[in-house]
């Protein structure tokens, strides 16, 4: 059985805690700033561990934030073939662009969702191969909550080969979408040549 020495030694260390509790919900209790104990004060000092009164924080960090939506590549529209030649001749391709990467990046200002979403992919040569400067047909879409699409826009990303290269790659970042951050989000990308269907069209 311990000795009543041990046990006021064991006890005085809570005791005292209890105090300054007791004493810092006092403090706290009397002080006239709703919401924050000024620094100066017992709860204050403890609580912050710093005599400076503390700063305004801007509401907004702390706003909820719809997750930055997933980008998907649409069914179909993977790729984009130039042809040239004689159609369903193998010669007939003179050169084909695909999408191997896709990557997002969100922000939120208030009510809005502001989002950057990159496309890249590789541009190769057909069997001719030759020279070729054009532009890809990239559509970027963001549809809301399955079935309304709520931004769509199409972009003509320049591309070039010149011989002996055969193939490069690609890339482009669209940095214009801003939407309400409310619903169930998803971003649609592909190639969108007029014939294959819009990637920003509703999932089927």
């Amino acid at each position: 059985m311990p000795s009543n020495r041990m046990i006021s030694t064991v006890t005085r260390p809570v005791a005292a805690l209890a105090a300054l509790l007791t004493l810092a919900a006092c403090d706290r209790t009397t002080q006239s700033e709703p919401g924050a104990a000024p620094a100066t004060t017992l709860w204050g000092q403890i609580m912050r561990g710093t005599t400076q009164e503390p700063k305004e924080i801007d509401p907004d960090l702390y706003r909820p934030i719809n997750d930055c939506p997933p980008v998907t590549v649409r069914a179909g529209t993977e790729t984009h073939v130039l042809m040239r030649g004689r159609a369903g001749s193998p010669d007939a391709v003179g050169f084909q662009a695909s999408i191997s990467e896709t990557a997002r990046e969100c922000t939120v200002s208030g009510d809005t969702l502001n989002i950057r979403v990159g496309v890249a992919g590789r541009f190769l040569a057909g069997r001719k191969g030759g020279s070729m400067s054009g532009k890809l047909p990239v559509r970027v879409a963001v549809v809301k909550d399955g079935d309304t699409a709520i931004y769509s826009k199409l972009h003509q990303v320049p591309v070039s080969i010149t011989p002996p290269a055969t193939s490069m790659d690609w890339a482009f970042v669209d940095e214009q979408i801003s939407v309400p951050n409310t619903g169930v989000l998803r971003i649609y990308v592909g190639f969108d040549d007029g014939g294959k269907g819009s990637a920003g069209a509703p999932p089927p």
